[in-house]
C-alpha cells in the first residue's frame, strides 16, 4: 500500500496528517489472529524528495527477496513516522516515532483509532504512507484505513497542494479563452464554405471551453472537501474524453484527404483503423480516470497506468499512420508541365514549384 501526497504540505502548524484505522487483522497460516506479531508489521510516514524515489520505495516492498519482504525497518530514516502493530522484537523500528496499533478481534468491533502525525509534519514537502510487512513467517492481513491529509489556510482546510492551488482559477481563464476563440470560429465560418474537418476542430474548440470550465468547478471541489462527486467527475472527464477523440480523429482524417473541400473517401483499411483508433483513444482516456481517481500504488492503479501507457502510444501511432502512408508509400500526384509567360520566362518546366517560379503564368 503507497498513498502519496500530492504536491507536498506546507509544513509547521499548516499541515494535517490524521489517519483512522477502522479495522486491522493480521493471521497465521492457520487462520488464527495474532495479537503480537514477531516482527514489525504497520504503516510509515516518510518524507521524499521526488515521486520517482516513492515509487522505488514501494516497488521494493511489493517485490519478495529469498522468501522475505524487504522491510522498511530496516533503513535508517530518522524522518521516519511509524504506527505498527505490538511486536517482540521493537528495536527493529530504529530511528522513527513508534506508534502501537491494537489489534481488532474479527468478532469485536473496535473504536477507530485515530493516529495523529501532523505535529511530526515539521519541513515542507512530498510525503508517502507505506504499508510495510516485516514478518519472515507467511500470513494474511486485513485492514481498513481513512487518511485526512490536507494543508490549513487562515483556519480552512484545503485540499490541493501549495502547485495545484491556482488551478482553478487558470481553467476559468483558459474557459473563457476557448469561448472566445469559438465564437471567433463560429462567425468565420457562416462567412465561408469550409470542409467537414473545420466543423470537427470547432467542436475542439467548444468542447475544450467546457472542459476548463468543469475542470474548475472540478478542483474547486477536491480543494473544498477533498473529494469529487460522481456528477462533477462526469462533467469534466466527459468533455475531455471527447476532446482527445476528436483531437486525434482530425488528424487522422487529414491523412487521408479530408484536408480539401473535396473529401477523399475512406477505404475499408482505414475505416478498420479508425475504428481501432477510438477504441485505443476511448481505453487511454478511461484508465486515465482511473490513474488520477484511484490512489496510488494499489494494483487496480498500477494497472490502469499500464494500460494508459501502451493504448496512449498505439492511438498516437494510429493517428499520424496515414500522414505516414501518403509520405513514405503513396506514390506522388503527377503534375503536368507549366508554361511561363512574361518577362525572364524559363519556357516550359516540367515539375516546377510555384515559389521558383518568376513572373506571370
Amino acid at each position: 500500500y503507497q498513498r502519496r501526497v500530492h504536491g507536498g504540505f506546507e509544513g509547521g502548524a499548516q499541515s494535517r496528517f490524521v489517519m483512522f484505522v477502522r479495522r486491522f487483522e493480521y493471521r497465521d497460516t492457520e487462520g488464527a489472529l495474532l495479537e503480537t506479531t514477531a516482527d514489525p508489521v504497520g504503516f510509515s510516514l516518510e518524507p521524499k524528495q521526488h515521486v520517482l524515489e516513492a515509487r522505488i520505495t514501494g516497488h521494493r516492498l511489493s517485490r519478495k527477496r529469498h522468501g522475505a519482504r524487504p522491510c522498511l525497518a530496516h533503513a535508517d530514516n530518522p524522518k521516519r513516522m511509524v504506527a505498527v502493530l505490538p511486536s517482540t522484537k521493537t528495536s527493529t523500528t530504529v530511528h522513527a516515532r513508534r506508534v502501537d496499533l491494537a489489534m481488532h478481534p474479527a468478532s469485536v468491533q473496535a473504536p477507530n483509532q485515530a493516529i495523529d502525525l501532523s505535529a511530526d509534519i515539521i519541513h515542507p514537502g512530498m510525503y508517502t504512507l507505506f504499508f510495510f510487512d516485516c514478518m519472515k513467517e507467511k500470513g494474511t492481513y486485513s485492514f481498513d484505513i481513512e487518511v485526512h491529509e490536507y494543508n490549513v489556510l487562515n483556519g480552512v482546510p484545503m485540499y490541493l497542494p501549495p502547485g495545484k492551488r491556482p488551478l482553478p482559477t487558470v481553467l476559468l481563464g483558459f474557459a473563457v479563452a476557448f469561448l472566445v476563440m469559438a465564437v471567433s470560429w463560429r462567425r468565420l465560418r457562416m462567412r465561408r464554405k469550409w470542409s467537414d474537418l473545420h466543423l470537427i476542430m470547432e467542436a475542439v474548440v467548444w468542447l475544450s471551453a467546457l472542459t476548463s470550465l468543469f475542470g474548475a468547478a472540478y478542483y474547486w471541489q477536491l480543494d473544498r472537501t477533498g473529494s469529487s462527486t460522481w456528477l462533477t467527475m462526469l462533467f469534466y472527464h466527459g468533455p475531455h474524453t471527447l476532446v482527445w477523440l476528436l483531437s486525434l480523429l482530425a488528424v487522422f482524417l487529414v491523412g487521408c484527404g479530408w484536408g480539401s473541400r473535396e473529401r477523399e473517401p475512406l477505404t475499408a483499411v482505414w475505416r478498420c483503423t479508425a475504428a481501432a483508433l477510438v477504441v485505443f483513444t476511448l481505453m487511454t482516456c478511461i484508465s486515465s480516470i482511473v490513474v488520477e481517481e484511484q490512489c496510488e500504488g494499489t494494483p487496480f492503479w498500477s494497472t490502469s497506468r499500464r494500460v494508459r501507457q501502451i493504448t496512449g502510444g498505439l492511438a498516437g501511432i494510429l493517428a499520424i499512420l496515414p500522414l505516414l502512408f501518403r509520405i513514405y508509400v503513396a506514390p506522388p500526384p503527377k503534375i503536368g508541365r507549366l508554361q511561363v509567360v512574361g518577362p525572364g520566362a524559363m519556357g516550359a518546366c516540367p515539375r516546377a514549384p510555384p515559389f521558383f517560379l518568376s513572373g506571370g503564368v
